[in-house]
């Protein structure tokens, strides 16, 4: 085992951490086009993996907790299902949710245009999958997000899901608290 690790080139061993993460485009979740879906962003080519938002890209010397946001409309749901109450989660809280955190932002205001990829109400019948019932049981969402600056300029965009209780507002609060939670510390 040590000598293939030996005979590794040095460079690999270098590379950054941002390349040797899992690209968007390379991933099951995209090359899946009978299930995939997207909302609002039109190229996924830099999207990587994240730890605390799923898929990722900040443009080069962008610090996101020097901004405030401002959500520029309304989010835009290309989901299979209009939930009036999981939308009203998203438009009228996103401001206020996303900078309760970023207290140190002092670079100004990004506009942010956000979109509904993929929305699932609660279902008891999923409890019985064995050792992950529970979890996906619960009421679902997932969301794109582009942030610009005052020229227009894209500089960050996510795309992240989760599952959060009984309702489709439920799972659209946990997504913007993780991503407040992201903006915050980065």
């Amino acid at each position: 085992m040590l000598l293939v690790a030996a005979a590794l080139p040095l460079s690999a061993a270098k590379k950054s951490k941002e390349t040797s993460k899992e690209r968007f485009v390379d991933s099951e979740a995209y090359k899946e086009k009978d299930e995939f879906r997207s909302a609002i962003i039109d190229d996924y080519e830099d999207l990587v993996a994240g730890e605390d938002i799923e898929w990722l890209w900040v443009k080069d010397g962008v610090k996101l907790s020097d901004y405030k946001f401002k959500l520029s409309g309304k989010f835009v749901n290309k989901s299979e299902i209009n939930d009036k109450s999981m939308m009203s989660t998203f438009n009228e809280n996103f401001d206020e949710v996303v900078n309760s955190r970023n207290e140190k932002a002092a670079k100004g205001t990004l506009t942010v245009d956000g979109g509904v990829y993929w929305a699932e109400r609660m279902s008891r019948g999923k409890m019985w999958i064995p050792y992950a019932g529970g979890h996906l049981a619960q009421a679902g969402a997932g969301i794109e997000l582009v942030f610009k600056d005052s020229k227009g300029n894209v500089v960050a965009k996510m795309r992240h899901s989760g599952r959060q209780g009984d309702k489709p507002e439920e799972a659209a609060e946990e997504l913007l608290d993780d991503v407040a939670n992201y903006v915050a510390d980065h």
